[in-house]
């Protein structure tokens, strides 16, 4: 892609489909799923754990997160490190050195990915619950999330968008109850600024 100073490679997308038709992913995905990869590039899409892991495993990249809320408002974070472990150790994310307008994931930084049936997260206490069957979609829980970019999507509807738990989170920018309206991450080579 080009725009951004260009050289990036779309991971996930979210609300570039129609609401309530076939063109709208569903994210709540099992392991496998996430692992390989679904939707449509051009549309909704999760670039899948192994093909990120192929991209990142030898070079340094960095991390660019756009996101748009249902008032048309914008941000962004840019993480200058970026990478996630192999599938022995559950594709662990590793995101360091945020700037931009809003930061909500560097809370999840080193902790492994996890789906509704392969809870890999960090919330062993008395209740021991599934962050991802609870929130929806995969994404790297700990004890929960402070963002889950792959949570339900919810249309324009005040009551639905702004009273849930589970839709597409950025807490630092839209609390823990509003989802968001659109999201892109998409990642670029930095191979020879510095070394893991």
């Amino acid at each position: 892609m080009d725009i951004d100073g260009g050289g990036w490679t779309i991971i996930q997308r979210r609300g570039f489909g129609s609401y309530g038709t076939s063109r709208q992913i569903n994210f709540n995905r099992t392991w496998v799923e996430y692992v390989q990869g679904f939707g449509n590039a051009s549309l909704d899409y999760w670039f899948g754990l192994e093909n990120l892991r192929g991209l990142t495993k030898h070079c340094p990249y960095e991390l660019l997160i756009n996101m748009t809320n249902w008032e048309g408002e914008n941000r962004y974070a840019l993480y200058d490190r970026f990478y996630i472990g192999s599938s022995l150790d559950l594709y662990r994310l590793f995101v360091e050195a945020h700037s931009g307008t809003a930061d909500s994931l560097l809370y999840h930084h080193k902790k492994q990915f996890s789906t509704f049936d392969r809870d890999n997260d960090d919330n062993w206490g008395e209740a021991n619950t599934n962050c991802a069957e609870t929130y929806g979609g995969g994404w790297w829980f700990g004890d929960c999330l402070r963002s889950n970019l792959n949570g339900v999507y919810f249309q324009n509807d005040g009551f639905l968008r702004k009273d849930k738990l589970n839709g597409i989170r950025w807490n630092s920018w839209t609390g823990m109850k509003e989802s968001l309206k659109m999201t892109e991450m998409k990642i670029r080579p930095k191979c020879g600024f510095f070394s893991f």
